[in-house]
């Protein structure tokens, strides 16, 4: 238990359930798409699928000074704001980046066949 709190909890679960929804987003709606307004799209969607899930289950939890209305679900929401920005500005980043590294590597593979087989 580093720094206090454990490394797994009730969370981890619903974390990695919501990564994977982010997987079958990009999956589905990225399947024949390789426009960077479609990516940053589904990025975004990603983003919000992950702050919707992940802070309702906040909500939903024992150990919340929530209440278990609409009012303490949209309180809770609304305190987690502040971190949504950092999720959207990190995964905006690094969808950026490993999608050019991709098509650096595909054109790079593309290149490297041309010249085999010429």
């Amino acid at each position: 238990m580093e720094g206090g709190f454990p490394a797994y909890t009730q969370m981890t679960l619903v974390i990695y359930a919501s990564m994977l929804i982010y997987v079958f987003l990009g999956q589905t709606l990225l399947r024949k798409s390789q426009r960077p307004g479609r990516i940053a799209a589904v990025c975004l969607l990603g983003s919000t699928q992950f702050f919707l899930v992940t802070n309702f289950f906040v909500w939903l939890g024992h150990d919340v000074v929530y209440a278990h209305t609409f009012a303490g679900l949209m309180a809770c929401y609304t305190e987690a704001l502040p971190f949504f920005g950092w999720t959207v500005a990190g995964d905006l980043f690094y969808t950026a980046v490993l999608t050019v590294a991709y098509l650096a590597l595909i054109k790079r593979q593309e290149s490297e066949a041309a010249t085999t087989h010429a």
